[in-house]
Parts: C-alpha cells; sequence; structure tokens
C-alpha cells in the first residue's frame, strides 16, 4: 500500500468497522448479562483499535485533500484547452462562411 489514498480509505475502513463492533458488543452487554471480566478487555482493546485507525486515518487525510486539489488543478487546465480548442474551431467556421459568402 503505497499510494496514501489507499492507507486512509484502509484506515478509515477499519475504524468504521472497529465502531461497528464495539457498538454490536455494547448492545450484547447490555441485553445479555455477562461477567465484566469478558467484555472489559475486549471494549478496551477495540477502543484502542478505533483510536489507532482514526489517527491513521487522519495521518493519511492531507494526502486526498492535496490530490483533489491536483486533479482540480489538472481539470482546470483541461476546460482552458478545450476552451480555447472550441474558438479556435468557431473561428475556423466564421472564416469558412465569410469564404463562403464572399464567394456567392
Amino acid at each position: 500500500m503505497r499510494n496514501p489514498v489507499g492507507k486512509y480509505q484502509w484506515y478509515k475502513h477499519h475504524a468504521w468497522a472497529g465502531l461497528a463492533i464495539l457498538s454490536i458488543l455494547v448492545v450484547i452487554r447490555s441485553i445479555f448479562i455477562f461477567p465484566n471480566q469478558i467484555f472489559v478487555p475486549a471494549i478496551l482493546v477495540l477502543i484502542v483499535y478505533i483510536v489507532v485507525s482514526l489517527i491513521g486515518a487522519y495521518r493519511y487525510s492531507d494526502s486526498i485533500l492535496k490530490q483533489v486539489e491536483y486533479e482540480n488543478v489538472k481539470t482546470m487546465k483541461d476546460q482552458k484547452k478545450i476552451e480555447k480548442l472550441r474558438l479556435k474551431l468557431e473561428k475556423k467556421r466564421a472564416k469558412a462562411e465569410y469564404k463562403a459568402k464572399k464567394k456567392k
């Protein structure tokens, strides 16, 4: 995973998955009565897992913003090229119409 965007998505995915598992465990704990020796360590491990995943996602979130900015600049350059080409073709069309009218 050399791609920082892929790392961001991986960490984000694991943070959400950890939160989902944590919420399921809390619901199970509230419905059924189990000893705390089982749930407290599991919940603490999940909380650490979620925090690490959130830190990783935050760490790579700036690369997402940089990529979006780069794509926006690239898109703007492409739009300028397209507009320039459109104007050039419009100019050629107008010139051809002018020549056609001049011949008549």
